[in-house]
């Protein structure tokens, strides 16, 4: 019984998906502790009314993550599949026409959060709307970081998809 566990344990941390998934699991724990210290941190540093809007922020941006999200998922599986084939100039094709339509799509949603800045703001009982035009930069962005995110969970670069999850929630 105890030679099947260390044999499990074994191959665990030698196979790529073994140690990728230990990665990953150490990772999302990592990030949960930094959601975990930045609501009470922010909390006490807004005041209820601050914390309030900022909470109202957030919720913005995960409604415009849920398209991002939707792709990274297409990201991945094409990615991986053109892995296996072994298909690296598809890859890197694709990587490209990607970040380019992204980037596109960026600056688009920049410049509508730039437009309707005091009506959302209004609409959330923001008081600025230099908040409002930050988060749709940070909406934006979060197209581009998807792009990379995904290529790395399809290259199974479970080590630099953590870290850059890592360095996001932060």
């Amino acid at each position: 019984m105890l030679s099947k566990l260390t044999l499990f344990v074994k191959k665990l941390f030698t196979t790529n998906l073994g140690r990728g998934s230990l990665v990953m699991v150490g990772g999302s724990f990592l990030v949960g502790a930094v959601s975990f210290i930045f609501n009470p941190v922010m909390g006490v540093m807004l005041g209820p009314s601050g914390y309030g809007e900022l909470l109202s922020l957030l919720s913005l941006l995960t409604i415009f993550s849920v398209p991002a999200l939707t792709l990274n998922t297409i990201l991945i599986k094409t990615t991986a599949s053109y892995q296996a084939k072994n298909d690296i100039d598809q890859i890197k094709s694709l990587f490209y026409w990607m970040t380019q339509k992204f980037f596109i799509a960026s600056i688009a949603i920049i410049i509508l959060f730039w437009f309707l800045s005091v009506p959302v703001a209004a609409f959330l009982n923001v008081n600025q709307t230099l908040p409002v035009v930050l988060l749709g930069v940070l909406c934006g962005a979060t197209f581009l970081i998807t792009i990379n995110g995904a290529f790395l969970q399809g290259l199974l670069k479970f080590e630099g998809f953590t870290f850059t999850g890592l360095i996001n929630s932060i």
